[in-house]
C-alpha cells in the first residue's frame, strides 16, 4: 500500500506511515484524510480535545507501542550524528598533519630547561642586561713548544647594560699565576674607551658622539693621518651608535621566529599543500614504544611532484616578497657599507652600488636560480609517497617513503623511514634512515640514532650518532653526554668522538660540576678538564685545557676603564711618541718576566 500523504510505499495493514509518521486509521478503524497528521501518538492531540484522556478510539497501550520505536529512532539519530562528527574530527588528512607536528611540539619536556631554566636563561642573554666570563688554562699539549706555555691562561669578560646602552668587554693574559695583561675595552653612545695597563697607564678615548668632523679636522696628529689615508671614523662611530640601539630596543635584523611566524600567516603555501596532499587509511604496524610494543593506525599519504614545486614556488614568492626582510638586508648593508666606507682607502674596499640597490639585485638574481632549481625538480623529481604510523595518543610512532629522481639522465631511488620509541619526549629514543640508489645498484645511505633517559632531579642522559656511508666506507660523529645530581649542582661529562667506521680519529671531552645559582638567571660550569685526543697522540692527549664560563643578570656596574685620559684625535704626534716609548718599555718587561 501507498501512504496518502507522502505517496511512498509502506507495508500493507500499517497504523502509521514509516516514512512521514502521520496515522493512518481514524476513530473508526478507517484511513485518515489527508492533512491529518500523528499528534501525541494518535490522529486527534489532547490539545485538539481539551482532555487529558487518551484520544477517541485510541487504545491507551495502544499508543505506548509507538514510544519505543519512536525513541529508537531518536537515538538511532543521535549516535548517527556522534559518529559523522567523530569521522569528521578523525579526517586522516588532520591526523597525519598533527602527527608530524607533534615531533616538533614545543611543549614537550626539555630537561635542560627543566633543569636548568635554559629557555628563560637564553631569553635574557639575548634581551637583558647581564655579564658573564669565559676563562681556559692550558694544561698540557703533546707539541713542545706549546706545552711550554702551560699554565698560561685566557679570559675574557662582558658586561651590557641595556637600559642605559653601554657595554664592555674584557681581555685577561696569564702566565704561572701571574696576570701579564688585560685589556678592557668599553663603549656607549657617545663614546669608546680603551686600556691596556700593563703597556700604558693611559685610556684612549674616541668620542664619536659630538661633531666627530669637527674633531678630525681639528685633530693635530691622527686626523692628518687618517686623512693621508683616506680613512673617516664618521662611519664607525655611527655603526657602533646603531648596534648600541639595536641591542637596547626590540628591533632585531633577521628576526627569523618573526619571520616564520609571518610566513605561517601570510602565505598560502602550507593549506595548498595540506590540500594537495591524499591520505587514506591503510594497514596498522606494530612499533616498540616505551619498551613495550604497541599497535599503530597507518595511514597512506600520496604528495605529487606538482603539489611539492607549487608549494616551493608559493613559499619563494612569500620571502621575495617580505618587506621587513628586504628592510633589514638594507639596514644591514648600510651598517656594512660605513665601516668599509670609512676604510676604503686605506683597505681598496667599498660599497660598489647602494644598498637598495643591491637588495634588488640579489633578490632578482635569487629569483632566477629558484626558476632553474624548479625547472630541475619538474625534470627530475617524481611524486613522494609514504606510510605514516600514528599512536593512540595521535603523536607520531613512525614513517616511511620512497620516490625517485632522475639526475644526469640516471633514474635515482629514494628511500627512508623514521620511528620514535618513547621517552621524555619525540627526540628522545628514535632512528632515522634515508638512502639513495642508483641503477647501478651503489648508494648512499645516512642514518641516524637517539637514545636518552631522564629522571627529574636525578640524572639525564643521552647519546646521538649520525653516519654517511658510500662507496663501502663510512664517516660519522658521535655525542655521548650525562648529567648526575650532586646536591645543588650538576656533575657532568661530555664525550664527542668523530668516527671513520667503527675507529675513532680523533675525540674531544670533558668533565665537570655544573651550578645553578638561580633557574633560569644563571649558571656556572666549572670545567675541570677539556681533553682533544687523537690516535697520532698516542695513549695521552694531544691537548688538555680546564676552564669556567658562567653568566648571570648584570650585577656590577660598567664603568670607563681606568687610566689618564688620551683623547686619541686630540693628541699631538708629541704626545703619541711619548706613549709608543711607554708601550716598548712595558712589553720589554713583560718578556723578561715569562723567562
Amino acid at each position: 500500500m501507498k501512504c496518502p500523504y507522502c505517496n511512498q510505499e509502506i507495508e500493507d495493514g500499517s497504523q502509521v506511515c514509516a516514512l512521514c509518521g502521520r496515522a493512518l486509521l481514524t476513530e473508526d478503524g478507517g484511513q485518515n484524510a489527508p492533512g491529518e497528521a500523528l499528534q501525541g501518538g494518535a490522529g486527534v492531540s489532547q490539545a485538539e480535545t481539551g482532555k487529558s484522556e487518551p484520544a477517541a478510539g485510541e487504545d491507551p497501550k495502544q499508543g505506548k507501542k509507538w514510544v519505543i520505536p519512536v525513541l529508537a529512532a531518536g537515538a538511532a539519530i543521535v549516535v548517527a550524528g556522534g559518529v559523522f562528527a567523530l569521522t569528521r574530527r578523525e579526517d586522516p588528512k588532520e591526523t597525519v598533519i598533527n602527527a608530524f607536528k607533534s615531533i616538533t611540539e614545543k611543549e614537550q619536556l626539555s630537561p635542560a630547561d627543566e633543569m636548568f631554566g635554559s629557555r628563560e636563561l637564553g631569553k635574557k642573554l639575548s634581551k637583558a642586561s647581564m655579564q658573564g666570563t669565559v676563562s681556559l688554562t692550558l694544561e698540557s699539549c703533546m707539541n713542545p713548544t706549546v706545552n711550554s706555555l702551560a699554565t698560561g691562561s685566557l679570559e675574557i669578560g662582558m658586561k651590557k647594560d641595556i637600559e642605559n646602552k653601554k657595554a664592555s668587554v674584557s681581555y685577561g693574559v696569564g702566565y704561572g699565576g701571574m696576570e701579564l695583561a688585560d685589556m678592557d675595552l668599553y663603549f656607549d653612545e657617545k663614546q669608546l674607551v680603551a686600556a691596556v695597563p700593563a703597556l700604558s697607564s693611559k685610556a684612549f678615548t674616541l668620542n664619536y658622539g659630538e661633531d666627530l668632523e669637527g674633531q678630525l679636522a681639528a685633530s693635530p696628529y691622527l686626523g692628518t693621518v687618517l686623512e693621508q689615508y683616506g680613512m673617516d671614523l664618521g662611519g664607525i662611530g655611527h655603526y657602533m651608535e646603531t648596534c648600541m640601539d639595536l641591542a637596547a630596543g626590540d628591533q632585531k635584523l633577521f628576526d627569523l621566529k618573526e619571520l616564520w611566524e609571518r610566513y605561517k600567516e601570510g602565505s598560502r603555501a602550507i593549506d595548498n599543500l595540506k590540500e594537495a596532499m591524499t591520505v587514506e587509511k591503510t594497514e596498522k604496524k606494530e612499533f616498540t614504544i616505551d619498551e613495550k610494543p604497541v599497535d599503530c593506525s597507518g595511514y597512506h599519504v600520496v604528495i605529487t611532484k606538482d603539489a611539492m614545486i607549487d608549494f616551493l614556488d608559493v613559499s619563494r614568492e612569500f620571502f621575495l616578497s617580505d618587506e621587513t626582510l628586504k628592510s633589514d638586508f638594507i639596514q644591514y648593508m648600510e651598517l656594512i657599507g660605513e665601516l668599509q666606507s670609512s676604510m676604503q682607502s686605506l683597505y681598496g674596499i667599498g660599497m660598489p652600488q647602494s644598498p637598495e640597490m643591491m637588495q634588488q639585485e640579489l633578490w632578482q638574481m635569487a629569483q632566477g636560480e629558484f626558476d632553474k632549481f624548479l625547472a630541475q625538480l619538474d625534470e627530475s623529481m617524481g611524486d613522494v609517497a609514504m606510510n605514516v604510523y600514528v599512536r593512540k595518543d595521535k603523536k607520531m610512532a613512525g614513517f616511511d617513503f620512497e620516490s625517485a629522481a632522475e639526475i644526469e639522465g640516471e633514474v635515482i631511488q629514494i628511500r627512508g623511514e623514521a620511528a620514535f620509541a618513547g621517552g621524555y619526549n619525540m627526540g628522545a629514543n628514535m632512528t632515522a634512515f634515508v638512502e639513495l640508489e642508483g641503477e647501478d645498484g651503489k648508494t648512499v645511505a645516512l642514518s641516524y640514532e637517539s637514545t636518552g633517559a631522564y629522571e627529574k632531579d636525578k640524572s639525564w642522559e643521552t647519546y646521538i650518532r649520525g653516519t654517511v656511508e658510500a662507496a663501502g666506507e663510512s664517516f660519522g660523529i658521535s655525542c655521548e653526554s650525562t648529567c648526575e645530581a650532586a646536591g645543588d649542582a650538576w656533575d657532568y661529562a661530555l664525550d664527542l668522538t668523530f668516527l671513520s667506521g667503527k675507529m675513532s680519529v680523533g675525540s674531544l671531552s670533558s668533565n665537570g660540576v655544573i651550578e645553578i645559582p638561580q633557574k633560569g638567571e644563571s649558571l656556572r660550569i666549572d670545567m675541570d678538564s677539556i681533553r682533544v685526543e687523537s690516535p697520532m697522540a698516542g695513549a695521552g692527549p694531544a691537548i688538555e685545557l680546564s676552564g669556567s664560563c658562567e653568566a648571570g643578570p648584570l650585577t656590577e656596574e660598567v664603568t670607563v676603564p681606568e687610566g689618564d685620559p688620551f683623547d686619541i684625535l686630540a693628541a699631538t704626534e708629541e704626545e703619541y711618541q711619548a706613549v709608543g716609548m711607554e708601550v716598548y718599555g712595558n712589553l720589554f718587561g713583560l718578556i723578561l718576566r715569562m723567562q
